[in-house]
Order: C-alpha cells, then sequence, then structure tokens
C-alpha cells in the first residue's frame, strides 16, 4: 500500500511541475493540467495498487504453474486395451521369478528371484526386517508397481492382463497405521468409491466388520451417526 501511496504523489508532483511550465509558457490552460492530473492520479493509483499485490500474484502464479503440473502427469501404471474384468472366486495368488527395484533407487534389488504361492483360504505371514520387502509384495499385487521382471499371478492370470478397477476392486489392505483424512469417518469408510452414492448402512456394515462401530458411536458428539461424526 506505500508504494501505491508514493507512485500516486510522485506522478501528482511531476505532471503538476510539467503543467506549471506549459501554463508559464502559454502552451495549454490550466483547465487541460487538472483534467490530465486527475487522469494521472486515478491511473497511477490503479497501478500501485496492481503493484502492491503482485508478491501475492506471482506466489499464485507459482502454485498455479504446480498445480498444472501435477494434473498433466500421466500414471506408469495403466491398462492395456481389451482387459479382463477378474471375477475373484476364492484365488489363488502366485508370485513366479519377481525380481524388483523401486524407481526411486533402481540399483538396489528388493525382490531377488522370489517364488511364492497364496493359496485361497490359507493364511501366510510375511516375517522380516524393516525393508526387506514384506509391504513390496502387497504393492505389486495391488499394482501400484510392475515388477522389474518375473509375473504375480491371480488364478493363473497376469494381474497385468486384469483391469486396474476391477482388480482393486476386490483387493482389500487393512494397514498397521492406516492414513485418515480430515473428514467425517463416514467420507473416511466410503473414500474409495467414487463412482456411486454410498449408504449409511453400507458404511456400518464395515464399520461393525472391522468391530469399530462401537466405539464410534461411542464418541461424544452431537449426532449419534457416523456422518457427523469427525476424525480427530
Amino acid at each position: 500500500m506505500g508504494m501505491a501511496r508514493s507512485l500516486q504523489f510522485l506522478a501528482y508532483a511531476g505532471g503538476m511541475t510539467y503543467g506549471a511550465q506549459l501554463i508559464e509558457r502559454g502552451a495549454t490552460d490550466p483547465a487541460v493540467v487538472f483534467k490530465v492530473l486527475e487522469i494521472i492520479v486515478s491511473g497511477s493509483w490503479s497501478i500501485g495498487n496492481a503493484l502492491s499485490f503482485s508478491s501475492n500474484m506471482q506466489k499464485g502464479i507459482t502454485a498455479a504453474a504446480k498445480m498444472f503440473a501435477l494434473f498433466s502427469r500421466q500414471p506408469s501404471i495403466q491398462n492395456i486395451p481389451n482387459l479382463k474384468e477378474p471375477y475373484l472366486v476364492n484365488p489363488d495368488i502366485q508370485y513366479s521369478k519377481l525380481y524388483f527395484s523401486y524407481p526411486t533407487r533402481p540399483g538396489i534389488t528388493v525382490l531377488n528371484g522370489l517364488d511364492l504361492s497364496v493359496l485361497h483360504g490359507k493364511t501366510v505371514a510375511l516375517v522380516g526386517s524393516s525393508g526387506c520387502g514384506k509391504s513390496t509384495l502387497i504393492q505389486l499385487l495391488m499394482r501400484f508397481y510392475d515388477p522389474s521382471y518375473g509375473e504375480v499371478n491371480i488364478d493363473g492370470i497376469d494381474i497385468r492382463m486384469l483391469s486396474l478397477k476391477g482388480l482393486r476392486s476386490q483387493l482389500g489392505i487393512v494397514s498397521q497405521e492406516p492414513n485418515l483424512f480430515d473428514l467425517t469417518i463416514a467420507e473416511n469408510i466410503s473414500y474409495g468409491i467414487h463412482d456411486r452414492e454410498v449408504t449409511m448402512r453400507e458404511i456400518e456394515g464395515a464399520a461393525q466388520a472391522a468391530n469399530i462401530h462401537n466405539f464410534i458411536v461411542s464418541l461424544p458428539l452431537v449426532s449419534g451417526n457416523h456422518s457427523n461424526r469427525t476424525v480427530n
């Protein structure tokens, strides 16, 4: 705001000085000088105001550029044409001769020729030190990444031959430390479903299946349902 005022006064002083010289030489009359001064003052005030917001404008331009760059990114894992829609009933999972390195650390081999079968109805525990590849196996199954070499098969079908949406819609993950968004509990539970409206009955059913329904309704908030209870 100080810059706007300074520019306004400088323009007014300069215009007044030059106008006085013109009047003194008889090159114009005072009425014209005052009209021009009014235009100069009004214009300089507008320009000064615009300049005072230039830093905020630059921040906005920088932020917008980052947003557009994010929106234009294409995922590295994409569907190929004519994929099958999976229908998984008691599927077997097979990791075959699996090699994998993360894109950010291509020189470090996380999985080195892994062979693993997970038969339907069986519980398999992956045990090991941090960073040995336990979570990596789940991420490969969900196709967050593709293996460097080898295959991940479900019922004998390479998961790269299945649609991403169909595959992920039939798999569920309960992580050790789930990520909660600053939304209501109902919105957190239904967060992954975008193609239809999720009913409160479905949300409560999911909470009961996860054995957390009683805890949710015990939270001290205004309403007794999940939709008005927020995550803290």
